[in-house]
């Protein structure tokens, strides 16, 4: 395993947005066939989600949304639409009606959006109007 990691001598923190979407887009290609764990590829895909999860929750430290406004902002990065949300919550009309702010999100809908995207449970769940106290 060591051997490995020597090899995997180009990833770095991913300090801005052209970076980040060029890490996400390398992660997406591998999405329907996950990697063997232990190869070059699991590792490397590994590290690469880190760094994402890494970045995102300093950009959500920076910005402070709201629950909705943190799950824009995530879809907005990661390129999803509507339906990708519907996947999730399984509910086409919830969904459009979280989107629209119709509905405000509830702490099922919260659950189920963290374990599919793994978006911070802090920017979720905290209640309206409350200053969010990222890590």
């Amino acid at each position: 395993m060591g051997d490995v990691m020597k090899d995997i001598g180009d990833i770095r923190a991913i300090r801005d947005q052209q970076t980040y979407l060029k890490v996400v887009d390398e992660i997406e290609r591998h999405r329907a066939a996950v990697p063997k764990t232990g190869t070059y590829l699991a590792l490397r895909l590994d590290l690469l989600l880190d760094l994402v999860e890494a970045y995102e929750a300093r950009e959500l430290r920076l910005l402070k949304p709201t629950a909705l406004e943190a799950i824009r902002h995530f879809m907005r990065n990661r390129k999803l639409i509507q339906a990708d949300l519907a996947h999730v919550l399984g509910s086409r009309s919830r969904a459009s009606e979280l989107l629209s702010g119709k509905r405000k999100l509830t702490m099922n809908q919260a659950w189920k959006i963290h374990k599919a995207w793994h978006l911070l449970p802090e920017a979720l769940i905290r209640p309206e109007g409350e200053p969010w106290h990222g890590r």
